[in-house]
């Protein structure tokens, strides 16, 4: 039998008081909630800058998988959504390899007409590995 253990790190004021948990480690594997770019103070930050979005996003990812035991270089799945698939897709590919090197992780990428927050134009939800390596 396998537990899912919630990641609960000190300072997570995104995810503490909210409906939502940042992440559960499963066995060997993390799964991270849907995560937008917002600070500490539940804000979006950059409001219409996509790409200062996507830098906050991923620093909120780094934090949880950091705080599970992982890191963005043990990503083996990613789901992103974007508000706009012309401008997501042609600066997504071009900040991807800021986050990920070969082998690029398994993913999603869809348009959405709008997500939680009005102001945010990109999401990103994440499966990770703890040990081992991503090989080919």
């Amino acid at each position: 039998m396998t537990d899912a253990q919630r990641i609960h790190f000190e300072g997570d004021s995104i995810h503490e008081g909210s409906l939502l948990s940042g992440g559960f480690r499963v066995g060997n594997l993390i799964y991270i909630s849907g995560q937008v770019a917002v600070k500490q103070n539940r804000e979006i930050v950059s409001v219409g800058d996509f790409k200062a979005q996507v830098h906050q996003t991923f620093a909120n990812i780094s934090r949880i998988l950091e705080a599970g035991g992982s890191s963005l270089a043990k990503i083996v799945h990613t789901t992103t959504y974007v508000t706009d698939i012309e401008t997501g897709r042609q600066d997504w590919l071009g900040l991807k390899k800021q986050y990920f090197s070969f082998l690029y992780p398994a993913g999603t990428f869809v348009e959405i007409s709008r997500l939680g927050s009005k102001e945010a134009m990109i999401e990103v939800d994440v499966v990770a590995i703890i040990d081992g390596e991503t090989a080919a």
